[in-house]
């Protein structure tokens, strides 16, 4: 099972559980991707696991979230995602 931990939202304080890592499985869906837009949309759907321990909808309540809000989970998305293609030399020299 993929480890995952949960962060809490700046202005609404809701509960964002989401995957700790990137499988080779989400490499290649995004890869097939080429619209930014889309590449996060995926992402989001991809390893958001839950908002307030709800499964269903997720994007949904992720569109109706205040705007730093939902800035806040993106950007904790795209880091996951930014040290999932890390190779350990570079994690190890950063």
């Amino acid at each position: 099972m993929r480890p995952k931990h949960t962060i809490e939202t700046p202005v609404g304080k809701q509960k964002v559980e989401i995957y700790d890592w990137v499988t080779g499985g989400d490499k290649r869906f995004l890869a097939g991707i080429k619209d930014e837009s889309s590449v996060h949309e995926a992402m989001l759907s991809r390893l958001v696991v839950s908002i307030d321990g709800k499964t269903d909808g997720i994007l949904a309540m992720l569109d109706d979230m205040h705007g730093k809000d939902f800035d806040f989970v993106l950007r904790e998305i795209q880091r996951v995602a930014e040290e999932s293609s890390l190779t350990e030399e570079k994690k190890s020299s950063s």
